[in-house]
Formats: C-alpha cells, sequence, structure tokens
C-alpha cells in the first residue's frame, strides 16, 4: 500500500471514531464521564480485554454485558445479533517489523490501522444461555426521598423506559434510563435522570416548553 493511501485510510479511521465521539457529546452524553457501572470491555472469544482508545468506545457505549463478539462469531456460536442491533466501532492497530524500504533503502515499519464492528452479547440471541454467562450483579442503590418526589411531582412528566444508556427522545417524549442498581451511586443515578428530565422540559425547536 503506497504511503497516500495508507494516510488516506488511517484519515478514514480516525473520522469514524471522532465521529462517534461527537454523536455522544451532541446528544448530551459526555463519554468520559458516566456515574455507571462498567467491567472492562473483553472479546467473548478470545476473553482477551480492549485495550487504548476501544476501552474507551466500548465503555462510553452504556451496554450492560462486558462481552463483545462480531456478526460472524456470533454465527459461529450457534446464535445471531437481533434484527435492528447496530454495531460499535472498534479499531485494530499493528506495528510490523522494521524493514528496507526497496525503493529508497531507507528502514521503515509498516502500520496496520483498520476498523470494524463488534455487538454487545446483549445485543444477541442464542448464545448466553447456551455458555451459561451471567452477569455479575450490582450493589444495590437506595432512593433519595426528595429527589423521588421532585420526579413524582413533575407535571406533563415524559414516559420513562429501561434501556441500556440515559437519553430523551423528543418526538416519543421519553426518558430512558439504565436501572439504578448500576450506579456507583444514588447521586450518580439523580444527577444523570434530572439531566434527561431537563431536556424533556425543552421542545423541538429548543425552547423551554410549558412543562
Amino acid at each position: 500500500m503506497q504511503a497516500e493511501s495508507i494516510l488516506s485510510h488511517h484519515s478514514s479511521v480516525y473520522s469514524i471514531v471522532t465521529g462517534q465521539i461527537l454523536k455522544q457529546l451532541e446528544s448530551g452524553t459526555v463519554p468520559w464521564r458516566k456515574p455507571w457501572q462498567t467491567a472492562s470491555p473483553c472479546n467473548l472469544i478470545s476473553q482477551k480485554e480492549y485495550r487504548g482508545i476501544n476501552t474507551f468506545l466500548l465503555s462510553a457505549s452504556g451496554m450492560p454485558s462486558r462481552y463483545w463478539l462480531t456478526y460472524a462469531q456470533a454465527a459461529k456460536l450457534g446464535g445471531h445479533v437481533k434484527a435492528g442491533e447496530h454495531g460499535s466501532t472498534v479499531v485494530f492497530w499493528n506495528v510490523g517489523e522494521e524493514e528496507v524500504n526497496p525503493k529508497t533503502g531507507k528502514l521503515s515499519k509498516p502500520c496496520l490501522l483498520r476498523y470494524y464492528k463488534v455487538f454487545n452479547l446483549s445485543q444477541t440471541e442464542g448464545i448466553s444461555n447456551k455458555l451459561g454467562l451471567a452477569e455479575q450483579s450490582a450493589k444495590p442503590v437506595p432512593d433519595i426521598d426528595a429527589c423521588e418526589a421532585l420526579v413524582a411531582a413533575m407535571p406533563n412528566a415524559p414516559q420513562f423506559k429501561p434501556s441500556d444508556r440515559a437519553s430523551y427522545s423528543p418526538l416519543a417524549d421519553v426518558v430512558a434510563m439504565p436501572p439504578k442498581s448500576v450506579f456507583n451511586s444514588s447521586e450518580g443515578y439523580y444527577a444523570t435522570l434530572f439531566h434527561e428530565l431537563t431536556h424533556s422540559t425543552r421542545g423541538l425547536d429548543g425552547k423551554e416548553s410549558k412543562r
């Protein structure tokens, strides 16, 4: 691969990773500041933990399981990715042995950088039950009565639904939240909940609504 095409390919990978982070920021999620628990992401087949930027990218996804696998790996295990699920980006970087460039006579190291998609175990079917996998349960997180009272008294409150990430859908008027049990503290849970409820008080034009 010529130097120009290598640089172009690397730039493409950088753009994809940067775009993924920016998308989370624009949706109101700060991917490096997440107050709920996330075990180190790990490939289900190799049992090796992801490293570098991949740890950051997968941990920031908010998925409940630490295990990840490719579409092909899911099929090989006799399962499949659920319909409509979207994969998460991981990158593979490898620097080869130093060698002499036959054209220039100079020493150089070949670099390989590529990206591919992986899916969380929770996005698959027919795998975890066969392998007998069970996720470690988190410690209970107590309610804060004053915060619960504020939520209960909110006029025209949005609907709530369980999810692997915190978000607000203005079209459906629905707040999605991870279960309280996976948060590191009560304060972290309610801070995240109130953040999403604040989004729900704004109209589709971004202005304050009359809730």
